[in-house]
């Protein structure tokens, strides 16, 4: 969707904004390590046991693990070109 695209182009514009200082960086990167994990948990635990009765029914497209997969292959790259360092996603995560 064009609208999200404009909200990650508006986040990684603020985050190197705010890099540009040691104090800014540490609050980014803080800000990445606790909202990186329970990101990635939103798309629920890995190895559901209903993931593939909701892709039969229509209401999911992929499983959980393919869905948090597929967002940290858009995510890290954005973070690299930022230059923030990629967190351990597991650190605060439940669903992994």
């Amino acid at each position: 969707m064009q609208e999200e695209v404009s909200h990650v182009y508006f986040g990684a514009q603020q985050l190197k904004a705010l890099i540009q200082t040691p104090d800014g960086y540490a609050e980014a990167l803080a800000a990445v390590i606790r909202w990186l994990p329970r990101g990635l948990d939103m798309f629920g635990r890995s190895g559901s046991t209903r993931d593939q009765r909701f892709i039969h029914w229509g209401l999911k497209h992929r499983a959980n693990e393919q869905a948090r997969q597929e967002y940290q292959a858009e995510v890290e790259p954005l973070l690299q070109e930022i230059g923030l360092e990629k967190p351990d996603p597991t650190a605060e995560g439940y669903y992994l």
